[in-house]
């Protein structure tokens, strides 16, 4: 095994990168593999922490490697020599998220970040994390400009004047969850009401009548688009439903908040459609009869 020189005049991440990526080109690391730990190679070579992540990162941004949040490090696949020439350029990605609407530890979106962050890593890209609340300033120009972003996916109900601002750097734009009528700018949306509409149309079919509808501030596109879908599938049973609004679209306690006030006032619902899996969450179990 070759050895990490302090003495050279070489900074020490720069070996360490240089030592394992001579492991991964020799095949010592197939790709998909993990390769071994921090800890791991912090004892193997004798390094900080800090240095063995240097290195690992430099390997990460040019395509050898790739993370996934806890899970672990992983080698890419193999990359030909014209591609390796090409990832010495920009090969970063941004994910931009409304931190009110979207949350990292949403129980819906942590599925899709962990997708996107599989799929970039697997081709060689750098994944970046930006978020912002409904009222800061994300200096997303400048932002473009230092990364040398390949592409940006905005992610959540953000205002179109941010995605078209940023639009007119000329970076390619995905927009997840929101739609911007935009030439050049792709939008990903959910059928919202036939969603709705199949989801009720289930619990009617289970003999269910007493259905109660929960959802948010009817501007909301989302919401409206459910709602329509709730009413939707009552009509066509000639079933009448009742709507209740939670005050937060995000959040588990608002839920809870509605169903709490339902039940003290002597209502009795036999099922809850529920604009999204926060609002769906009880914090204790409740029977409906």
């Amino acid at each position: 095994m070759r050895k990490i020189d302090k003495d050279r005049r070489v900074f020490l991440h720069k070996q360490f990168y240089a030592l394992l990526r001579k492991e991964i080109e020799s095949g010592k690391y197939k790709p998909g593999e993990y390769i071994p730990s921090e800890r791991e190679l912090v004892e193997r070579y004798s390094l900080s922490r800090t240095t063995v992540r240097q290195g690992i990162a430099q390997l990460i941004s040019e395509g050898w490697l790739y993370s996934v949040p806890g899970t672990g490090t992983f080698v890419s696949e193999v990359i030909s020599a014209k591609e390796k020439k090409a990832r010495s350029k920009s090969r970063n990605i941004a994910l931009v998220l409304k931190v009110s609407y979207s949350p990292l530890d949403s129980p819906y979106y942590s599925k899709i970040f962990r997708s996107m962050q599989e799929e970039v890593a697997r081709r060689g890209y750098h994944f970046s994390f930006y978020s912002f609340a409904e009222e800061s300033k994300l200096d997303l120009a400048g932002i473009i400009r230092e990364r040398d972003l390949s592409g940006i996916i905005f992610i959540g109900r953000m205002k179109e004047k941010i995605v078209l601002d940023t639009h007119k750097n000329k970076v390619p734009l995905v927009v997840v969850d929101n739609y911007i009528d935009k030439k050049g700018i792709t939008t990903i949306i959910p059928d919202n009401q036939k969603g709705a509409f199949e989801v009720t149309k289930y619990l009617i079919s289970l003999g269910h009548k007493r259905i109660y509808f929960f959802g948010v501030r009817p501007d909301d596109i989302v919401a409206a688009e459910r709602l329509n879908g709730y009413k939707e599938a009552l009509d066509q049973a000639g079933i009448s439903g009742k709507q209740f609004s939670v005050k937060e679209y995000f959040s588990i306690s608002s839920g809870y908040s509605v169903m709490g006030e339902i039940l003290r006032s002597g209502a009795s619902p036999t099922a809850i459609v529920a604009i999204n899996d926060e609002v769906a969450i009880l914090k204790t179990p409740v029977v409906f009869r």
